[in-house]
């Protein structure tokens, strides 16, 4: 057979980091809900040129991740209080299903880093860091979707990530100043940690669940009560 007219890809390209970090930062909530871009603000957060930027901005417009304004200034979509109820019960259904695999599939340190980041969020809460907070609340739900083995569920639950990322903050927010137990053994975190070490996945998928329900009633009534309300701009840091 003769050989085809293409070449090998380089893997990990500059513009694959750069989207990678936008995406990252749209899934923790770094970017509030209708928040203006501009190309050249995110080529100087991030330390690169324009080129990149346009590439991954590109990318992630077409997942529905941004939207394009007048003059191509990029915004992150605000979903309606009925867009987000239907995101959640998406996700309540995929990520209770992810949980139940996981609580299969999960060894002892991947139990082991979920815990850490449930101390990792109290310490967030305590010190009253939204950012460390939103952090850690993408990194666990994304741990234990990832142990549930399965790429495709993991592609699908980062897609709507993507679409309710920016309102993440809202119940992040409340729960730095009205929510915070220490080590609280109820918190659904933990419960699904502790769940997930008695290999129990009904157990890990209704506290998942309860996680998922709780925070959507919140930003929900939120979104109902202020449609064209958008929190403070988070700051992104530089692509390495």
């Amino acid at each position: 057979m003769s050989a085809l007219p293409v070449g090998p890809l380089t893997r990990d390209t500059l513009e694959d980091r750069v989207y990678a970090q936008i995406r990252d930062a749209l899934m923790e909530g770094r970017f509030a809900a209708g928040q203006p871009i501009t190309l050249r603000a995110l080529a100087q957060a991030l330390g690169v040129s324009l080129t990149p930027i346009r590439h991954a901005s590109s990318r992630l417009v077409a997942e529905g991740a941004l939207s394009v304004g007048p003059n191509r200034t990029l915004s992150v979509p605000a979903p309606t209080a009925a867009a987000f109820e239907e995101i959640s019960a998406m996700r309540q259904l995929l990520e209770g299903l992810a949980a139940e695999r996981a609580a299969e599939r999960i060894d002892e340190a991947e139990i082991g880093e979920l815990e850490r980041l449930c101390d990792v969020m109290d310490q967030a809460y305590e010190a009253q860091d939204l950012l460390g907070a939103l952090r850690a609340n993408r990194a666990f739900h994304a741990g234990v979707h990832r142990a549930g083995g399965s790429a495709i569920l993991v592609a699908h639950l980062d897609s709507l990530w993507l679409r309710a990322g920016a309102v993440v903050p809202i119940v992040i927010e409340q729960s730095l100043h009205e929510h915070f137990i220490p080590k609280d053994p109820n918190h659904p975190h933990r419960r699904v940690v502790a769940a997930l070490r008695a290999r129990d996945g009904k157990a890990a998928k209704r506290a998942l669940v309860c996680d998922i329900a709780w925070a959507a009633d919140l930003i929900v009534k939120h979104l109902a009560e202020h449609p064209a309300a958008a929190s403070g701009p988070r700051p992104m840091t530089r692509t390495r």
